[in-house]
């Protein structure tokens, strides 16, 4: 595995490519993390790309809430960018919602829409 690899798979998250999604999750696994210990999980919330969260989520191994290396999890990365869809997605499929972050703020703490906080 290459650190292009993970660049490549990051980037068909990021853009909703869902053949490279599927491909690369086979040939790198659900879980693998980028330097900043960044899972495909947490590029899909960032992004608000809701298809890729939901794919993610049927495969048996994925974690749902890890942390990268500044204390983020998805669930944090889609409140942080406002990504309402992408909060719902991560909540249905049992994210917590108590793990703080770096500022020790929950998800609901940290979110800027009332619409999010009503959901956290």
């Amino acid at each position: 595995m290459s650190g292009n690899d993970i660049e490549d798979f990051a980037w068909a998250v990021k853009t909703e490519d869902m053949n490279n999604v599927q491909t690369y999750v086979k040939q790198l696994g659900v879980n693998v993390r980028d330097q900043n210990q960044r899972t495909p999980m947490h590029w899909a919330a960032d992004y608000g790309q809701v298809s890729v969260i939901e794919f993610l989520c049927k495969q048996a191994d994925v974690d749902i809430n890890p942390k990268d290396r500044f204390g983020i999890t998805p669930l944090l990365a889609a409140v942080y960018e406002n990504h309402e869809d992408a909060v719902k997605a991560l909540l249905a499929h049992g994210a917590d919602k108590t793990i703080t972050g770096p500022s020790g703020e929950t998800p609901k703490e940290a979110a800027e829409k009332d619409s999010i906080k009503q959901l956290l």
